[in-house]
């Protein structure tokens, strides 16, 4: 989905605010083709897109079509995709907290030490982060500690409703 301000290159697979609803489900029908088995999605960028409810309609009607839920990333804290896709019905979820922070392995490490505190207080958490070598190094660590304490991991698909 289309970011505010962050620059983009558009493969025909972004949904861009202001398209039309059949474009915007064309690329979403698209996407979901190219991925054998899914059975929800997320937006990886969006906090444009993630704001309009114009543009995010068309593709919440698809994914509840499908039977598919939503996770909204929450790439921007005014993101509007979480509550207009329960009020469409659609099964959806939201990020609790993002683990990838420039600062290093340390740093995501105390992110996901956050991820617990708000699991604890709350019943469950998401976090979400991105596929690299600090990332691993850290979950390497931090998930046998985690699950030492009596949390438990679950399934994305489990959390939305």
């Amino acid at each position: 989905m289309e970011p505010l301000n962050e620059p983009f290159k558009d493969n025909g697979y972004i949904v861009l605010k202001g398209m039309k609803p059949g474009q915007i489900r064309e690329i979403v029908e698209r996407s979901l083709a190219d991925v054998p088995g899914v059975i929800g999605v997320n937006n990886h960028m969006g906090s444009k897109a993630t704001q309009d409810r114009p543009t995010l309609a068309p593709v919440f009607q698809l994914l509840a079509e499908r039977g598919l839920f939503f996770m909204d990333s929450r790439t921007i804290a005014s993101s509007e995709a979480y509550p207009i896709a329960r009020e469409m019905g659609l099964r959806t979820a939201r990020r609790d907290v993002f683990l990838d922070v420039a600062e290093g392995e340390s740093s995501i490490r105390e992110k996901f030490l956050e991820l617990a505190r708000r699991a604890k207080k709350n019943g469950s958490a998401i976090g979400i982060g991105h596929c690299h070598q600090d990332m691993l190094h850290a979950l390497q660590v931090e998930i046998p500690a985690i699950q030492a304490k009596g949390f438990r991991f679950v399934q994305l698909s489990e959390l939305v409703n």
